[in-house]
């Protein structure tokens, strides 16, 4: 073998083995990124939870009373802390796949992925208003802000998870608790319709309702992020568990 071919070997090997360091950094900062993801976001499920059981804020109507009546008692800080780390979490489920390789570049998904982790972030800086004391700059940016979160986010997990390029189990289930989170609104415009004696949100269930879009959305994101973390695994762990699936698949 001459000087030549050897240095050729060498400079061969040298690129194979910064490639598949390379390949091992992305890999484990997908799993990180996937992690922070379903712990932030079942931790929020946990401390949300929580307010329903433990007094005073256990006193608040499940049916009537919208999840973001909490941010109004002495518990604020549980409800603050859940939220944002929804926030947090959903942004680290967002980024694992471009991070992994398994997506390429900045989708749609991710534009609307953004405003959902906006909106929830405004919610914690606009508090809910009691709308009985009159009207309120920030109690309106506190409605429209949820109203944008709710309705981006099962867009974002629909698109992130079309524009992936491998499928599982768990993006699967993320891309369809994504297409069922909007039938919760169905009850509010059935009622905004059929209501003619009394206020839209008096003619239905609306805490109930809330929460049940809410838990909805929230396991769309933590399915997300064990999606992340099966994308991560090494390759002979998760053949049985992800597929290179066209998007016409799901």
């Amino acid at each position: 073998m001459t000087v030549a071919e050897t240095a050729v070997n060498v400079a061969t090997t040298t690129g194979t083995v910064g490639t598949a360091s390379t390949t091992a950094d992305r890999t484990r900062s997908a799993r990180v990124l996937g992690t922070v993801g379903v712990v932030g976001a079942a931790s929020s499920i946990v401390l949300v939870g929580l307010l329903h059981v433990i007094p005073p804020t256990n006193q608040t109507s499940l049916v009537r009373r919208t999840i973001s009546e909490y941010g109004l008692s002495d518990l604020a800080w549980v409800f603050n802390a859940g939220v944002v780390a929804l926030a947090l979490g959903s942004l680290a489920v967002f980024a694992a796949p471009l991070v992994s390789g398994s997506m390429r570049k900045l989708s749609f998904g991710h534009l609307f992925g953004t405003l959902w982790v906006v909106g929830m972030l405004t919610l914690v800086v606009f508090p809910k208003h009691n709308w009985s004391v009159g009207p309120s700059a920030s109690g309106t940016v506190h409605r429209m802000a949820s109203l944008v979160a709710f309705l981006a986010l099962p867009l974002a997990v629909i698109l992130l998870v079309r524009a992936d390029k491998v499928r599982s189990w768990a993006s699967r289930t993320a891309f369809w608790f994504a297409v069922i989170s909007p039938l919760w609104f169905v009850w509010i415009l059935v009622a905004m319709l059929v209501s003619s004696t009394t206020r839209w949100w008096q003619a239905v269930p609306l805490g109930l309702v809330e929460r049940g879009l809410a838990l909805t959305e929230v396991l769309a994101v933590v399915f997300l992020g064990i999606h992340a973390l099966l994308a991560a695994r090494p390759s002979r762990q998760r053949q049985s568990d992800l597929s290179p699936l066209p998007a016409s698949a799901i």
